[in-house]
């Protein structure tokens, strides 16, 4: 038994130091690793490398690339409105047009002045003809005859001969009122006589032989035919000296003397300054038409016939345009959106009467705040998703920034436009969709969660818990690049594949994550729309 004890002593004491050196070990390490603990639950991820895209968001309603609300530029009563909604147009296609009746005659008589305007110019570009030369000579002739004889008096031999005419004229006068003389009536009685006793004889002489079948070729005929004739003569002339002077013919002859008169007086009155004046520019004016078509064609005569061209030319164009205006036609391709008017109704200029669109290109009209428009260029990719379709989207592109800014509820914001397909999808003018614009991205590049990184707001600065393979933690400062709704891009102070520790988020259950995070348009979830938008 004695034998026994010390082995068990010496067993005790080797036991009792090993178990001083675990606790030892146990201290110690807590020493070294205060939070071991917490750690060994704590939630982690890994550093991986991939592809990182940073957006601008914003909401927005879709609209048509073209639309125009038309409107006629004169008033009128509308005549005819050809097209209703949702018909299908070409550019230059009639709409509707107005009662033009009015327009037309305008342009109608416009026309007229500027055919006469054009034909006044060419006859003065050509030269004058012999015949219209000759004309103005001879005009000029017999103006300086009336000249002559205005300034100079009448000579004796056209005194002579107005008297002359006065004295005839007075005679006939005289003889027309006394009426015929009893030898005159006599001699045409006798005649008369003469004439009746011919015709007498002649009708016996007819008559002898008017059984026979031929007496129509018989001198017989022929010879009381001819009395006939010298009958109604004598008889005429019988009757027509008989019943003279009428009172048509007193007139005549009184006519005559009374004009003989004035031509008389006026060749023996003195001529006053204002005749001579008168006959004086009447030689002027023979003479200015005379050299006026010896100089033809005058420059300076085209020129002023040719501004009178010129001004028709632009009173048609006016009075075209006034008619076009009636007509309201398309200006491009396009789907009628809206019909505002009425066949019959009366329209003022500017009043909106048809909505046009082009239904086929559809753009996205947001507005940017002026806090990320600054990021925003034309060319970049753009994600839309619409409220109406349960979230389905489209891929896009900025197409158009607005130069200046407008206020909307207050705030500065700038239109953008975002062009896409909506073949696929049965998108609406006056959708609702959210956009994310893609402003920067990275491709193959060290991501972390977003959750990893600590950031000092003052001090500018970044950190991550970067985990030892012994488990041990290390703060680590890292320079950040892009962000998306669930990754920062790491540009300095890490490495593929290490692990950060992530910082608990109470109420959650924490899980370890070796991957980057998902989203409507980030990380997993934009891939997918990416595939989505190569399939289509």
């Amino acid at each position: 038994m004695k034998t026994v004890k010390p082995v068990l002593k010496i067993g005790g004491i080797v036991i009792a130091a090993a178990l001083l050196i675990v606790v030892g070990a146990f201290f110690l390490r807590r020493q070294q690793s205060p939070s071991a603990a917490a750690q060994a639950t704590a939630p982690t991820a890994v550093v991986t490398r991939g592809n990182i895209e940073e957006t601008s968001s914003a909401t927005g309603n879709v609209v048509a690339e073209s639309q125009a609300t038309l409107a006629f530029e004169t008033s009128g009563l509308i005549a005819e409105v050809l097209v209703e909604e949702g018909q299908q147009v070409e550019a230059g296609q009639v709409l509707a047009r107005l009662d033009s009746t009015s327009l037309e005659w305008q342009v109608t008589r416009t026309q007229a002045s500027l055919d006469t305007a054009q034909a006044r110019l060419e006859q003065v570009q050509e030269p004058s003809s012999e015949e219209d030369l000759a004309s103005a000579q001879a005009s000029l002739d017999s103006a300086r005859t009336n000249y002559d004889k205005i300034a100079f008096g009448p000579t004796a031999e056209e005194l002579a001969s107005a008297q002359a005419s006065l004295d005839s004229a007075q005679a006939n006068y005289e003889k027309v009122l006394t009426g015929p003389t009893a030898e005159d009536l006599a001699s045409v009685k006798a005649a008369l006589d003469s004439a009746r006793a011919a015709l007498e004889q002649a009708q016996a002489s007819y008559d002898e032989v008017a059984h026979r079948p031929d007496i129509a070729r018989l001198p017989q005929s022929l010879n009381l035919q001819n009395a006939n004739i010298e009958m109604e003569r004598a008889q005429a002339n019988h009757d027509g000296l008989a019943n003279h002077p009428t009172e048509s013919e007193l007139a005549a002859a009184a006519a005559q003397v009374a004009q003989a008169k004035a031509q008389l007086a006026q060749l023996q009155d003195k001529l006053t300054a204002s005749d001579l004046a008168a006959a004086a520019a009447q030689v002027s004016q023979a003479e200015a038409q005379l050299a006026q078509l010896q100089e033809r064609p005058n420059g300076e005569n085209v020129a002023v016939y040719r501004a009178q061209v010129e001004e028709a030319a632009v009173a048609l164009a006016q009075a075209q345009a006034q008619l076009d205006d009636a007509l309201l036609t398309a200006p491009f391709d396009g789907t009628i959106i809206e019909v505002r008017v009425r066949e019959g109704e009366w329209t003022s200029p500017g009043a909106p009467a048809i909505v046009l669109a082009t239904t086929e290109s559809l753009i996205l009209d947001v507005n940017g705040d002026e806090v990320d428009v600054a990021q925003l260029a034309e060319g970049q990719v753009a994600y839309l998703s619409f409220d109406a379709l349960k979230g389905e989207g489209v891929a896009g592109a900025v197409t158009h920034i607005a130069p200046a800014s407008n206020n909307v509820g207050g705030a500065v914001a700038y239109g953008v436009e975002i062009s896409f397909d909506a073949s696929a999808l049965p998108v609406r003018l006056g959708m609702t969709a959210d956009v994310d614009i893609v402003v920067a991205s990275a491709d193959d590049t060290l991501l972390v969660p977003n959750r990893a990184i600590a950031a000092d707001r003052e001090a500018g600065r970044y950190y991550v818990t970067r985990q030892r393979p012994d488990g041990s933690t290390k703060r680590v400062e890292v320079r950040i690049g892009l962000r998306d709704g669930s990754q920062t891009q790491i540009l300095e102070g890490l490495e593929e594949r290490e692990r950060l520790v992530l910082p608990e988020v109470p109420g959650q259950i924490q899980t370890t994550s070796s991957s980057p995070g998902f989203g409507p348009f980030g990380g997993q979830g934009r891939e997918a729309m990416k595939q989505l938008d190569g399939a289509r």
